[in-house]
């Protein structure tokens, strides 16, 4: 029966396929005859609806709409038929069916559209706003993003006091996608969540709009994981499914499932092939490239050859066709074919190293597929001339990312290059490491360093240079937008989540505003390395962690400079051991900390046996931003007990900190009242039994410690307010706060310091520590998990520590994991009280925790009790004891007396 079935289905097959091209002919016919009949009649009324009819019309294709439309348009203008209206519209249908051909000149059309329509409606007519998005969104697609934004403004202008309507909210979204096309997240998602009630009021249709054109951003933005949760919801019932299988296929290459990206694929290529529908050759053609690349990853590299070969239609100079040739040399020297790989290669490198119409991010990405493609020729050939143009990309795509990266607007944004372009530094950092490849141009640890500094906290160098520089104590629209997000996210109805998209679009435009009257320039940093070479007694230890857990060190200091790459992943396992045993320790389970084990110091410390300096500086990188060095242990004992070791987010950091004075003052000391166990409520979550134990010793370590630094405002139980904190904080030299706190790695979680018991009312949020200017000489943060937080490549950890230091902090002290509250107690009375002699605080910090080891019950000297607490930033000295220099000034005082006397005596005696 199967084989009967197939011969009459071959039978039938090209009949019906016959009749279709049989009416799509005699449609198209039909409609030439007739509107050749009204043209010469000069019935124009008759011929504008012909024109309405060909642009409904599913039988004809976009080039044969066209020519009836520019016929149309050529008639009424020869004949001066002057209908603003239907001319205008005419000229609309004609910008909407040409686009795909000829962009520049669709928006020649819809320009002329527009004179037409200004002429005959109000401006603010639905249809005039409607041209108007349509112009912006043209020149979006050209890349012409500054008038784009010109035509939106317009919009936005003429649609006040209009009722809510399409062409609002798909303007809005589409300054949603111009924001995210150029990097900058955070007002991409402001805007995105403040349209989205407006787009479900507007029903499932034009949400299913919305839905895939914010997938699309997330896309561009390479935030795969964000892109699949908005699609997920819409994917059973799309009426696009086309488009949704295509962006959904898109997020699971982006999160490296092939297997599951050409299941979607190939239902995209069933609707194509068993549809009739008018689908432009670039979405075809992105169609195959998509499959490409999945056979790619799949390792099936004929149909992944195959697929790339049936893109047709795109000029070299078309973005698009850029992209797929460079997925065209990956497939190429996959196949072996390497010369013809780079020669392709290499015919597209001048335009994205030039063309800036492409992306920050499609710059990016190219760079990334070349640079591993290089990688791979090389490893596999061993080609010194291959050799070479490795390090050539290397510094050319240096540069390149660097400048593009200015054009981001906001930190979000930049945060979010930084975590892509960082797989680029990943892969030339390796290169820089392997001792094999030579005839390398400057200084290879001098460069490895410089490639690392361009993966870190460069968002945090700017912020924390922002707050020192400006006048204004905060930055009131970070902590609208907050406030503003999280009502219309917990608002009972629609109507109030729609009043509150209003007031944050209000906040947007006043930002805006004020950024336009001051703006802040900043540049990217990098150190003098001579200085840290030349430094005695001070080693820089600056660490990159690659995607597969090998690990690169660049040691700088005492004379010394070197770079070692850890090829054995050995030490990345050994780490999370050894934290793991630390963090969930209890008393009872060992006597001591015996468990230590030498392999993992001779990794994270790659001296080769040479002398440990007095001090270390640490710049970590991945998981070591969560593990404290000082526990480093081998059998001459701990690390400790031979070096003081601090933290930098980088050293560009270290060198802004250094870079501004200290401020004078009252310091700060803060201790709430936690007498009983508090359970948490972590905003993010639908139900949270986070319990945090009472607080016995934090009041009495707050009372020690101003009795050590006297003259402070000492704020204990009731006082201990979130608005005494920002009260007191932007002039406190010194900020020690004695609390619970509350941070994770989720970043659903939002950390958080409580000042009570009433957690609800008197709490602060990460985000409101950075929207503040606290330029402290140091905050200790006397509470647990203050120096964790979700890990972001390229940006580090997000953690309270990050943002005192982003609020214009010269130096942190925070903790590792939850803290013991009685120990903790002891080690900071030992810390001020070292502080209070003039020493660093790396030093005091050191001496505190061997003073609190000698005198510890043996069960309490295991490093979960003293090694949570990492100092950050500046270490210079913050306290001084004057007692010796006023007993110096005594001293002479009477010394000078005594001479006085003495030579008084002298004289009456003479």
């Amino acid at each position: 029966m199967k084989g009967h079935f197939r011969i009459v289905f071959l039978l039938v097959l090209p009949v019906v396929l016959t009749d279709a091209l049989l009416a799509q002919t005699e449609a198209y016919e039909n409609l030439e005859k007739q509107w050749l009949t009204d043209s010469a009649k000069q019935d124009f009324e008759r011929t504008y609806d012909i024109v309405l009819r060909v642009m409904n019309s599913k039988a004809l294709s976009d080039n044969e709409k066209y020519d009836f439309f520019r016929r149309s348009i050529a008639l009424f203008e020869n004949n001066r038929f002057d209908n603003d209206t239907m001319l205008g519209r005419t000229y609309v249908f004609a910008g909407l069916v040409h686009y795909n051909r000829d962009l520049k000149s669709a928006i020649d059309l819809f320009k002329l559209a527009l004179k037409h329509y200004k002429r005959f409606y109000p401006l603010n007519d639905g249809r005039v706003i409607s041209v108007y998005f349509h112009i912006s969104e043209k020149l979006f697609l050209d890349f012409q993003l500054d008038k784009s934004m010109e035509y939106l403004d317009s919009v936005i202008l003429l649609q006040k006091g209009r009722e809510l309507d399409f062409n609002w909210v798909r303007s809005l979204n589409l300054s949603a996608r111009i924001y995210a096309f150029m990097g900058d997240i955070g007002r991409m998602q402001l805007i995105l969540q403040a349209v989205e009630p407006m787009f479900e009021k507007l029903g499932k249709d034009r949400l299913e709009y919305f839905i895939n054109t914010k997938a699309g951003m997330y896309r561009d933005l390479f935030l795969p994981d964000s892109a699949l949760k908005v699609l997920r919801p819409i994917l059973a019932t799309s009426k696009s499914p086309f488009f949704t299988y295509s962006q959904i296929g898109q997020a699971y290459l982006g999160l490296s499932n092939p297997d599951s990206a050409l299941l979607y694929f190939q239902k995209q290529r069933s609707i194509l092939e068993a549809q009739d529908l008018n689908f432009d050759q670039n979405e075809i053609n992105w169609l195959w490239y998509n499959l490409a690349q999945t056979y790619l990853d799949l390792n099936d590299l004929l149909k992944s050859q195959t697929s790339i070969d049936r893109i047709t239609g795109v000029e070299i100079t078309d973005r698009s066709r850029i992209n797929y040739k460079a997925l065209e040399a990956r497939i190429l020297g996959r196949l072996g074919q390497l010369d013809q790989a780079v020669a392709i290669c290499r015919e597209i490198d001048y335009d994205f190293t030039h063309d800036f119409n492409q992306t920050p991010f499609d710059q990016a990405r190219f760079f990334i597929t070349y640079l591993k493609f290089l990688s791979e020729v090389y490893n596999s050939t061993s080609q010194q001339v291959v050799g070479n143009e490795i390090f050539k990309l290397i510094n050319t795509a240096d540069s390149v990312l660097a400048s593009r990266r200015k054009e981001i607007m906001s930190p979000s944004g930049r945060q979010n290059y930084a975590k892509f372009y960082r797989e680029f530094y990943d892969q030339a950092i390796k290169n820089y490491g392997k001792a094999n490849i030579s005839s390398i141009s400057g200084d290879p640890v001098e460069n490895t360093i410089k490639y690392m500094e361009s993966t870190k906290a460069l968002v945090l160098y700017e912020e924390f240079a922002e707050k020192r520089a400006k006048e204004s104590l905060r930055l009131n629209y970070r902590e609208r937008y907050e406030d503003l997000i999280y009502k219309m996210h917990t608002a009972p109805d629609l109507d109030t989540r729609l009043l509150m998209s209003d007031s944050i679009f209000y906040w947007l435009q006043q930002e805006e505003t004020a950024s336009l009257n001051s703006p802040v320039e900043t540049e990217r940093f990098r150190p003098d390395f001579t200085s840290y070479v030349n430094e005695p007694d001070v080693l820089y230890l600056n660490y990159f962690q690659h995607e597969d857990t090998t690990l690169t060190v660049a040691l700088m200091g005492s004379g010394r400079k070197a770079l070692v790459h850890v090829e054995k992943k050995e030490w990345y396992y050994l780490l999370k051991k050894n934290l793991e045993e630390i963090r969930n320790y209890s008393p009872g389970d060992l006597d001591e900390y015996n468990n230590y084990d030498s392999l993992l110091f001779n990794y994270l410390l790659p001296f080769s046996g040479q002398d440990i300096p007095e001090k270390l500086v640490i710049i970590p990188d991945g998981i070591l931003a969560y593990f404290p060095f000082e526990v480093l242990r081998n059998q001459d004992g701990y690390l400790l007990e031979r070096s003081s070791v601090s933290y930098s987010f980088s050293l560009a950091m270290l060198e802004q900190v250094h870079r501004f004075p200290q401020i004078s003052g009252r310091p700060l000391i803060m201790a709430p009242d936690f007498d009983e166990e508090v359970h948490l409520s972590v905003r993010g979550l639908a139900s949270s039994d986070i319990k945090l134990s009472a607080l016995e010793f934090n009041r009495q370590e707050a009372i020690d410690i101003g009795t050590i630094l006297r003259h402070d405002q000492l704020c204990l139980a009731k006082d201990a307010t979130v608005n005494n904190f920002f009260n007191y904080c932007s002039a406190s030299p010194v900020i020690h706060i004695a609390t619970h706190a509350f941070a994770s790695e989720d970043k659903d979680q939002q950390a958080q310091i409580l000042f009570d018991q009433d957690q609800d009312l008197n709490k602060v949020y990460l985000g409101e520590v950075f929207s503040h200017k606290i330029p402290a000489n140091m905050v200790v943060m006397s509470a647990c998990q203050t120096a964790i937080g979700r890990y972001m490549p390229g940006e580090g950890v997000m953690s309270f520590a990050r943002a005192f230091t982003g609020a214009g902090s010269k130096s942190v002290v925070a903790s590792l994991w939850s803290v013991n509250d009685e120990s903790t107690a002891k080690v900071m009375s030992h810390f001020y009280r070292e502080l209070k002699k003039g020493e660093t605080k790396d030093e005091a910090l050191r001496h505190a925790k061997l003073e609190y080891i000698r005198h510890a019950d043996p069960v309490y000297r295991h490093p979960y009790f003293w090694a949570g607490f990492v100092a950050i930033g500046d270490m210079s000295p913050i306290l001084t004891d004057y007692r010796w220099i006023y007993l110096t000034i005594a001293g002479l005082i009477i010394l000078a007396a005594v001479i006085f006397l003495f030579r008084r005596k002298i004289s009456d005696i003479i």
